[in-house]
C-alpha cells in the first residue's frame, strides 16, 4: 500500500530501473517499467499503473521524448495528459 504521497518513477527499460529498484523498498518508491518510445510512457502513465495521488518522475537515459533537450537535461511538468 502506498501513501497519497507517495513517489512512482517510470522508466522505459528495465535497466534504468535497475539501480532504481535497490533504493525502492528503502525509500518508498513504486517503480513502474513501462517499455520504450511515446507508446511505451503512455501506457505506463495509465491511472491502473499508478497509485492514487501518486508524484511521478519519470527516469530514462536513452532520451527521445524531446529531441531539442540536451542530455542531462531536467523537464518539470506541469500536467500529465
Amino acid at each position: 500500500m502506498h501513501s497519497p504521497d507517495s513517489i512512482t518513477i517510470v522508466t522505459p527499460l528495465a535497466f534504468e530501473a535497475g539501480a532504481l529498484q535497490r533504493l525502492a523498498p528503502i525509500r518508498g518508491w513504486n517503480i513502474v517499467v513501462c517499455g520504450p518510445g511515446r507508446h511505451g510512457i503512455v501506457a505506463g502513465l495509465e491511472p491502473n499503473h499508478l497509485p492514487a495521488g501518486s508524484r511521478v518522475i519519470l527516469a530514462g537515459t536513452a532520451g527521445g521524448l524531446c529531441p531539442n533537450r540536451e542530455a542531462g537535461s531536467v523537464l518539470i511538468a506541469d500536467r500529465i495528459i
